[in-house]
């Protein structure tokens, strides 16, 4: 599926920084000179194609429209819509001969975002969607003559083995090679009776598939320019594309419709704790702007600066303040890490910390 990119930018009486994203430079740039005269993310998706998994979901909803909406002179949005059968569960992602040729000279950056998100459901579903899947993608990026970036969607929570999230990564309890194939080889019954012991401290099989997916993203980046991109909770949105927009009940949606509706009255919680979370558009708007920060580079560098929008200035890694509109933003350096045979791929993790009122 082929979105045009004719969708005419808004008029807004109020300029958000959340709107307009496109105005931001490059990090390592001092932010006090001009910003005109700063490569900017309109300038990185300028007449660029972009080819996105996941693309009906909730986050990928918010992308499409995201860059719709900012980038009018993009390239052609291609969405890999999922039939009856999958689409990460084909091999070229179920994509014909002739649109993968068209594909393979057009794109230049892919978002990979499909993924199951039951954290029920059996080790084989995560394993064929989340993993398998993953891999998939990757085979079909790895195709495209001018890719620029390929970002993986992950979550902030595939690591639970570890009390500090950093951006880096660990290795997997399992090679996900070895994992696919034994969902390969045995049936549902054989697989649960192995699935407590495979997912060791994760406590589902989703955070486990997704674990595995970053290994396989990781090894590619020796190949290709890979990303991967860790979201907390994702929640309802914040500014786009209207406030509080939200398509499903999953996570702490169903809990708050709950508790307004009056059918959750109490609840034992501890008040010390921040919640997780994460507003849809603020993810969305980090994404876009990390595939352009990384599509940008010319070589692979160990480190990376942080960046926060607000006020279009930049913060310093590790900084906790009041962003717009009262939240509390908290950024830490996109970081990259040497292995022994070359450098790992850039891992942003993407969180708010908390939400207070203005």
């Amino acid at each position: 599926m082929t979105l045009p990119a004719d969708k005419p930018l808004k008029k807004s009486g109020v300029e958000s920084c959340f709107r307009d994203l496109t105005k931001f430079p490059l990090p390592g740039l001092c932010p006090t000179e001009k910003m005109a005269s700063k490569p900017t993310i309109r300038d990185f998706y300028k007449g660029r194609s972009v080819l996105v998994t996941g693309g009906t979901g909730f986050m990928g909803k918010v992308l499409i429209e995201k860059l719709l909406y900012t980038i009018p002179d993009i390239g052609n949005i291609y969405v890999v819509m999922r039939s009856k059968k999958g689409d990460v569960l084909f091999e070229d992602l179920g994509i014909s001969s002739k649109d993968m040729d068209m594909l393979v000279d057009e794109v230049s950056v892919v978002f990979h975002f499909a993924a199951t998100l039951r954290l029920e459901a059996p080790l084989k579903e995560c394993i064929v969607m989340n993993t398998t899947g993953t891999q998939r993608a990757l085979n079909v990026a790895k195709r495209l003559k001018n890719l620029a970036i390929f970002v993986h969607l992950s979550t902030a929570f595939c690591y639970p083995d570890y009390k500090v999230l950093e951006e880096k990564f660990h290795c997997p309890p399992a090679d996900p090679q070895d994992v696919i194939r034994l969902c390969d080889w045995l049936d549902d019954k054989q697989l649960v009776l192995l699935t407590k012991s495979l997912l060791s401290q994760h406590p589902n099989s989703y955070t486990y598939s997704k674990r595995l997916a970053e290994n396989l993203v990781n090894d590619a980046y020796a190949h290709m320019p890979t990303a991967i991109a860790r979201p907390s909770i994702v929640c309802p949105s914040y500014v786009d594309p209207v406030p509080g927009w939200v398509d499903n009940l999953n996570g702490p949606v169903g809990l708050m419709l709950a508790a307004g509706k009056g059918v959750i009255r109490t609840m034992l919680c501890d008040g010390s704790l921040h919640a997780q979370v994460i507003p849809v558009d603020i993810a969305i708007n980090a994404i876009i702007a990390l595939a352009m920060i990384e599509g940008s580079k010319t070589t692979k560098v160990q480190q990376l600066g942080a960046m926060c929008w607000r006020s279009q200035k930049y913060m310093h890694a590790s900084t906790r303040s009041p962003g717009p509109c009262g939240i509390l933003m908290e950024t830490s350096p996109p970081t990259t890490w040497l292995t022994k045979s070359n450098v790992c791929c850039t891992i942003w993790c993407l969180r708010i910390s908390s939400i207070f009122c203005c």
